[in-house]
């Protein structure tokens, strides 16, 4: 059951993808791999200082929105399924935020498929499901960060096990 889904964007972010490049120029990236390590860095001689707090000011707002319409709080959460990352990206950019311990999020299952966009959290949650790791009444939150910069959040809460996990 969807219990709650919100999003926002932190439009003082949307250059950190592209680095200072132009959105789509016709060609550019003809033969040549994206390098948002090289995006991140140029981004960040030109950025703003605190823009960084936006971001975190962003995300606290979102979880507390999304945690709050579900009826709940994080300690609450059975699980974190958030974007596949380095393990400090999950540990430092979410679940600190929330104070659940690495254990309860996807960055195991993650960090032996890596990151596959937007399918992440689907994926995740699948893999959750096809084991014994969620029961009926568990809360689980779904994050997800993206270009733009986009950040969206739900509460899922599990009334039933899978069919075909019977």
């Amino acid at each position: 059951r969807l219990a709650s889904i919100s999003s926002t964007t932190v439009v003082e972010l949307e250059e950190l993808h592209r680095g200072g490049e132009p959105l789509h120029p016709a060609g550019v990236l003809r033969g040549r791999a994206l390098d948002y390590a090289a995006r991140f860095r140029a981004f960040a001689r030109t950025a703003a200082p605190g823009l960084g707090l936006a971001l975190v000011k962003a995300r606290t707002e979102l979880l507390d929105r999304v945690l709050d319409e579900a009826g709940i709080g994080a300690a609450d959460l059975a699980r974190v399924v958030c974007n596949h990352g380095s393990r400090a990206s999950v540990e430092d950019a979410l679940l600190s935020t929330l104070d659940v311990p690495l254990e309860r999020s996807n960055w195991d299952f993650g960090r032996r498929i890596g990151h596959v966009g937007a399918s992440d959290q689907l994926l995740s949650l699948e893999d959750l499901a096809g084991r014994d790791d969620l029961v009926a009444g568990e809360h689980v939150l779904l994050y997800g960060m993206g270009p733009g910069l986009s950040l969206a959040a739900a509460v899922l809460e599990i009334v039933d096990i899978p069919p075909w996990r019977r």
